[in-house]
């Protein structure tokens, strides 16, 4: 029986699978771990999440099959019918990589996953804040530019990279329009309202020392006193 003791990534226990089918899937492992001639070493999370994935199917498959080239293609897709979402996703992606590296090492005649696509993954509903952490946000933002920075967020949904990079020339306050990474959206009220506030705060805010001392007029000239012109040897 092949143990995944030695791993030290606390896999399942791979005692229930076919002796022959339970040496491959340990190796499978191991090059997962360690990486390969074409791989690179995995983290040990990935490797414990790649073999928890498969471990069900394998199960199932050894009450049949001693091998893992006895494993067809509908065998896979009977499995991965029984699962959804994140689950299908996951024990997709690591039977792909069990059987293509086993066809790699010709321990199997064929890949079974080999048209097998990973499923789409749909884009998740985000779902709005409580009014609490609204209320708490808002409270927060106590200054200028704190005011607006929160707007940019939650109003146009621009991240803190876009508002960082934001320039002058990418506001336009009379045709009410703004560009965020690259792409010109309409300018709400309210946050035409804080651009206009952030910029008085700007042209009003005392500019710092050294700024200052840059701009300063200059001094006005002190008069001086011509030097004394060298006495001759013939002056009294």
């Amino acid at each position: 029986m092949a143990s995944a003791a030695g791993l030290g990534v606390g896999l399942p226990a791979l005692d229930p699978l076919a002796p022959a089918m339970g040496r491959d899937v340990l190796a499978w492992a191991r090059v997962l771990r360690d990486g390969g001639p074409r791989t690179q070493p995995g983290k040990p999370e990935t490797v414990r999440n790649y073999v928890a994935a498969v471990a069900p199917a394998l199960a199932a498959w050894s009450d049949r099959y001693a091998h893992l080239r006895e494993v067809t293609r509908d065998d896979v897709v009977a499995y991965l019918d029984t699962l959804r979402g994140r689950p299908r996703t996951m024990a997709t992606t690591a039977l792909r990589s069990l059987f293509s590296w086993a066809k790699r090492t010709n321990l199997i005649f064929g890949n079974p996953t080999g048209r097998i696509r990973c499923p789409r993954r749909e884009n998740p509903i985000w779902q709005p804040l409580p009014p609490d952490q609204v209320a708490a946000s808002i409270a927060a933002a106590t200054t200028v530019q704190a005011r607006l920075f929160l707007a940019l967020a939650a109003i146009h949904a621009a991240r803190p990279g876009q508002i960082r990079a934001l320039h002058l020339d990418d506001v336009d306050l009379p045709g009410r329009r703004i560009t965020l990474g690259g792409n010109s959206r309409p300018l709400d009220d309210l946050t035409h309202r804080l651009l206009l506030e952030w910029l008085t705060y700007r042209h009003r805010r005392p500019a710092p020392a050294r700024q200052r001392r840059e701009h300063a007029a200059p001094r006005a000239a002190q008069p001086r006193l011509d030097p004394e012109p060298a006495r001759t040897a013939r002056d009294p």
